[in-house]
Formats: C-alpha cells, sequence, structure tokens
C-alpha cells in the first residue's frame, strides 16, 4: 500500500505537504514530535480529516487501485476490511455501557467475519476469555488497549494504524501490547503503521521510518541508519532522547547503581 503525495490544508493552513510512504511487509514506524502531524495524516487515510480540509493525493492500494485521498465516501468504504485504526485512547473508544462480548459480536457481524469469535480474537492479543463478560470500565489500561486491539483485528485488516496505542501504558503493559500486536499482525500478514514520538520503542518493532516534523517528512529510512547518522534536528533529538533513555536502563541495570 502507498501514500502518494499527501497534503491537508485547514483555513488557508497548510497542515501536511507532499507525504508519501509505502508499507509492506514489515512495520513501519511515523515518528515525530507532539504536533509534527502523525495522527492527523492517519485521520486523512481514514477520510476522518477535518470537514473544511482541503485534501490532495492518492491511496494507491495492494491491487493498485487508485483513490483520491479527497474521497470522503471511498476512505469511507476502505476503513474496517482495508483500513483499521487501533486509537490512542482506547477506554474512551470503547463503549461502557456494553460488555465486551457484546462489541466484539458487533463487529464480527458488521464485516461478516465467520472466521473470528469474541473468545478466539481476546485470547489472540493474550486476554482471557473470562473478560467477555466484563465492562470496560472493570478492565485495566493494559486489558482496554487488548480488547481495541481485538476490536480492529475482528475487522481483518489489510491495514492496521496504531496511533501511540502505549502511551498511556506502563513499561510491562507497553511491552505486552507491542509483542501482541506485532505478532498477530504478523501471524495474519497485516500491514501495519505504528506512531510514536519514541525512537526506541519504534526499534523495537519496525525496521523503517518515516520523521515528519511541521507536517513535512524530513527524514525516511532504515532506523539503523538513522540512529547512525541523523540528518534533520528533529532526528538527532529523538536519537538523543532514545540514548538517554538507553543510558537510563544501563545504570537500573548495575552500571553505576548500587
Amino acid at each position: 500500500m502507498h501514500v502518494e503525495d499527501l497534503g491537508c490544508e485547514l483555513d488557508g493552513r497548510q497542515l501536511l505537504a507532499g507525504l508519501e510512504f509505502s508499507v509492506e511487509d514489515e512495520p513501519l514506524a511515523l515518528l515525530g514530535p507532539s504536533g509534527a502531524g502523525k495522527s492527523l495524516a492517519l485521520r486523512c487515510l481514514l477520510g476522518l480529516a477535518p470537514t473544511r480540509a482541503k485534501l490532495r493525493g492518492e491511496l494507491i492500494l495492494a491491487d493498485a487501485r487508485r483513490v483520491a485521498l479527497a474521497d470522503v465516501a471511498a476512505l469511507a468504504k476502505l476503513r474496517g476490511r482495508v483500513l483499521t485504526l487501533l486509537p490512542q485512547a482506547a477506554a474512551a473508544s470503547l463503549d461502557p455501557m456494553r460488555r465486551v462480548e457484546a462489541q466484539l459480536r458487533e463487529l464480527l457481524t458488521l464485516h461478516a467475519n465467520s472466521e473470528d469469535s469474541p473468545a478466539s480474537l481476546l485470547m489472540l492479543v493474550g486476554l482471557d476469555a473470562a473478560l467477555l463478560a466484563r465492562h470496560p470500565h472493570a478492565l485495566s489500561g493494559g486489558q482496554a488497549q487488548r480488547v481495541a486491539l481485538a476490536l480492529a483485528l475482528a475487522c481483518r485488516p489489510a491495514l492496521l494504524l496504531a496511533d501511540e496505542p502505549t502511551s498511556a501504558l506502563d513499561n510491562l503493559s507497553q511491552a505486552q501490547l507491542l509483542d501482541a500486536l506485532v505478532a498477530t499482525c504478523r501471524a495474519r500478514r497485516i500491514g501495519l503503521v505504528l506512531v510514536t514520538h519514541d525512537l526506541a520503542l519504534a526499534a523495537r518493532v519496525c525496521r523503517r521510518a518515516v520523521i515528519l516534523d511541521a507536517g513535512c517528512i524530513v527524514e525516511a529510512g532504515d532506523i539503523a541508519d538513522i540512529v547512525a547518522a541523523p540528518g534533520h534536528p528533529v532526528a538527532h533529538a529523538l536519537v538523543a532522547a532514545a540514548r538517554r533513555a538507553d543510558a537510563l536502563w544501563a545504570l537500573a541495570a548495575g552500571d553505576g547503581m548500587a
């Protein structure tokens, strides 16, 4: 799947300009500081950009079909089986009044998915089927985020857009969710775009990255190459932050800590 010349203008202000990237067999990280345009780019691909926004560019699908990013109706038809969002705030995306099983079963029916069941989806993301009977308020943050992943998988998407899915989780829950995310996408041959501002986290999941700043791509390529020789100031800052995290872990492991 390829994104070609994605641009977004709102009230005369250019928010995204000339974004171009491909998602193939390996996950792709979409990196950048807050306000760089990462989440907006996902909204544009899903046909969920602000209503007054002027969009340009195309989405080129695996079967070579071209969909104009300004065609909101065409993009709406892709949501679910082609493109699915794993949101940042999972708890807010779940219906507080309905049990987990009912929410999963509704999506399975909506997308005519007879291959999965609510229980199998929960087990796929590492949760006990007993959680099907719970309401969202009875889930931990990590459990809620995994239920959101199960809901996304119920659609059987070709491409999963994960918008900072671990940002509200503790370190252990982050690691568990990332493991479940990567394993399920690999097992089901689902393309993955991981939005994050954390280069160290991205490197755990992705080999390639696209770095945004102020709505533009400022660096792209293998993460190893970016770490070895960052060219743009934003890339420098992301690498420096990741190295500080590495130093902290080394300290905690005993290199200087009693």
